[in-house]
């Protein structure tokens, strides 16, 4: 079976298994005896868990024994039963305030030594292979690229930002899954459902205009 991650990066069929809204760029790295390498738990990289909580989605729109469907809505809880505790949101929470600050102040410097206003605001964004470009129309798209293209710390630390802001996402929403499974597990697995489909994916856009450098993290479903 193969499950792809929100990241879009497919994990191959191994006995490791990281539910889907912990998974990000890092699964399939580093990969260690019954752990894939992302921040999911060790102990719930579990094929077993793929493969129930698939079944689960699978036969969503299937009738079937009152008895078996609560069995199978079970196996979805999994993701509401990370054991978050393993994470900090306000660690990351951290790590993201440093990450903008050094990020402001590096660009700061080049935009005031370069005459680059940020009015009109800039929007930067992560292509696939990891590259910073500007989305929104600006008149020094050019050089914000370049000094990007040309500054490899700096475009990694974008690419870091990215990642951890969208984990940061996706701990904060397997939590609301688990308190509203805990209430109504048909419809939290219902109004959920786009963390089992493996075309989900988020995407982070930093944001720098006059007042600083901001983010934010979009969830979409592609086609």
């Amino acid at each position: 079976m193969n499950i792809n991650p929100l990241s879009n990066i497919a994990i191959a069929s191994i006995h490791t298994y990281c539910p889907p809204s912990l998974q990000n760029a890092e699964c399939g790295k580093n990969m260690k005896p019954g752990h894939c390498g992302c921040i999911a738990p060790a102990n719930i990289q579990k094929f077993e868990i793929a493969e129930e909580t698939d079944e689960v989605l699978q036969n969503q729109s299937t009738a079937q024994k009152p008895a078996d469907a609560d069995k199978k809505l079970s196996s979805a809880a999994s993701l509401g039963s990370l054991e978050l505790a393993d994470f900090s949101i306000d660690g990351l929470e951290s790590q993201i305030e440093s990450l903008s600050k050094e990020l402001e102040d590096a660009f700061g410097r080049f935009a005031f030594m370069n005459g680059i206003s940020r009015d009109p605001e800039i929007e930067l964004g992560i292509s696939p292979n990891n590259n910073v470009y500007v989305k929104s129309p600006h008149p020094d798209k050019e050089r914000i690229e370049e000094f990007f293209a040309n500054n490899e710390y700096h475009r990694g630390k974008i690419n870091e930002l990215s990642s951890k802001t969208q984990m940061l996402e996706a701990i904060k929403e397997s939590l609301e899954f688990q308190q509203r499974y805990a209430v109504d597990p048909k419809a939290a697995v219902e109004e959920f459902s786009h963390l089992f489909n493996d075309s989900y994916k988020r995407s982070t856009t930093v944001k720098i205009n006059s007042e600083g450098l901001d983010y934010q993290v979009k969830g979409s479903v592609t086609i």
